[in-house]
Formats: C-alpha cells, structure tokens, sequence
C-alpha cells in the first residue's frame, strides 16, 4: 500500500489537513507522481471553487480521480494523521 496515498485519503476522510495548513507536509513530500497530483488538487481545491470550500472531501477527490486511475485507499481507523505524516 502506498503510504502517500493511505496519508491523504486519512486527511480527507477526518477533514483534517493541519499539516499541509502547517507546512509540515508540502509537494517535496510526495515522491509518487500520483502523491504530488492529489497534494496539488487538495492545495489548489478553495481556489478553484472561488473559496466555496476550504478542502475536498474523500468523495469528491475519488470521483475527480476516478478517470486518472488514482484510487485511493479506504482509511483504517486505527491509523493517526500524525504517524501517517511521520512515515
């Protein structure tokens, strides 16, 4: 499983991005093209819906990546963003 996308689809699924909103977790990152793909998508999101929402949800990442063959995986409850993140 690829931890980048395991991180991302935990962040979307809780809703919570504070380590992007931090700068803990930037493009740099991401060493997936797949990764830096969703990490734009999620940092560009309130600008492209002229500030409507702040950050997609797990949904609406899935469905806009459906085509691209991005799939994200379902989040295990037992995982914390931040051990995600440390990984």
């Amino acid at each position: 499983m690829n931890i980048e996308l395991k991180l991302i689809a935990t962040m979307l699924y809780h809703g919570d991005f504070s380590p992007i909103v931090k700068g803990d977790l930037t493009e740099d990152h991401f060493q997936t093209s797949s990764g830096k793909v969703l990490y734009n998508f999620i940092t560009t999101y309130k600008r492209a819906t002229n500030g409507a929402a702040q950050f997609p949800s797990l949904n609406t990442v899935r469905n806009r990546f459906k085509k691209n063959a991005i799939e994200l995986p379902d989040p295990d409850p037992g995982d914390t963003i931040e051990d995600l993140t440390h990984e």
